[in-house]
């Protein structure tokens, strides 16, 4: 039996679609059309209890990947495991074991309170009504949803359905759950009870958690495992640890209420620079040990001080893999 609980080998996925930079009839013959590259040879191996980042941007292949993952979509080229079966083969057998959130696309019944679309799940699922109690009573205590969620889902925030969507997707505990995209557009109060709830479960129940984003902020301590995805190919496929190396474009903006040794300070932080005699920007090139301890010693010497901390981006990051000239699709 397979050890992983989710493995994949050189899987592709295509589409055809429209050129429309072909003009006139041309169009449509087979010179109006043109292959696109969703996804290429993604090698993934995941083992159960981890917690794993998907990241890229939009575009990048996330949703695709899990669509494979989950048996929605068959690939184009390629192999996909899912608990050792191919899962477009044994989507049912694989469904009690699996559970999906896409996104803002909602598996909720728009003009029923959320309450009873839980129950319909939990019924067709076969969860008894004790432990359906359980873990509604649980899911609360983190979701804090009691509040709303006998409401009709048309009349929830953004940030309410996707807590309840969280809800409808577990309620049959699931080992292997896929949330694409959980926290998009919504405020960040909900986000960090959303990010918070995934921890617990991935933590305290050993469920195995597919979470993709476009932000990499969201993974902060989260996944231990990140992938990286860019138009289709896989960047990066590593530890959380091992990323920081690229994490170049994180800057700490440093605004002084007077002038300071510009000199002194370049020469103990060498990515530092000057804007004028009161600005200077951080680079942070991973040579001092924490951003935390760069933020310190500055408002030990100076503290009348004002900080900015500018965190990095996705494609920032990707920009310095490609730069590095370390990243997986790299002819070796």
């Amino acid at each position: 039996m397979d050890e992983l609980i989710i493995r994949t080998e050189n899987l592709c996925k295509s589409y055809t679609a429209v050129d429309y930079d072909v003009k006139g009839i041309r169009r449509f013959t087979k010179e109006g059309k043109k292959k696109i590259h969703a996804l290429e040879n993604l090698n993934l191996e995941i083992a159960p209890g981890e917690l794993v980042g998907l990241i890229g941007a939009n575009g990048a292949g996330k949703s695709t990947s899990i669509k494979l993952l989950t048996g929605i979509l068959h690939p184009t080229s390629g192999n996909v495991f899912t608990f050792g079966r191919d899962p477009a083969r044994f989507r049912r057998k694989n469904a009690d074991r699996i559970g999906v959130m896409m996104g803002q696309r909602s598996q909720l019944w728009w003009d029923l309170p959320a309450l009873d679309s839980f129950q319909l799940y939990a019924r067709m699922y076969g969860v008894k009504k004790e432990e359906y109690q359980l873990r509604l009573e649980e899911f609360n205590r983190i979701l804090d949803c009691e509040s709303f969620w006998d409401r009709p889902v048309r009349q929830l925030s953004l940030g309410q359905r996707m807590r309840c969507e969280m809800i409808a997707a577990l309620i049959h505990a699931p080992s292997l759950v896929f949330l694409d995209e959980p926290t998009i557009g919504i405020d960040i109060l909900a986000k960090e009870r959303i990010l918070e709830f995934i921890g617990q479960l991935n933590r305290k129940k050993g469920m195995t958690v597919i979470l993709t984003t476009h932000d990499i902020g969201d993974m902060g301590k989260l996944a231990e495992h990140i992938v990286i995805l860019d138009r289709g190919r896989t960047v990066y496929d590593g530890s959380r640890e091992s990323l920081l190396k690229f994490n170049r474009y994180e800057r700490i903006a440093f605004s002084f209420s007077s002038p300071v040794n510009q000199e002194e300070i370049m020469k103990r932080y060498p990515g530092c620079r000057f804007e004028n005699a009161f600005q200077a920007v951080f680079i942070n090139d991973n040579r001092i040990a924490s951003a935390s301890a760069l933020i310190g010693e500055i408002i030990a010497a100076y503290p009348e001080t004002d900080i900015n901390i500018i965190k990095a981006d996705i494609e920032s990051v990707v920009k310095q893999i490609y730069k590095d000239g370390e990243w997986k699709g790299e002819a070796e």
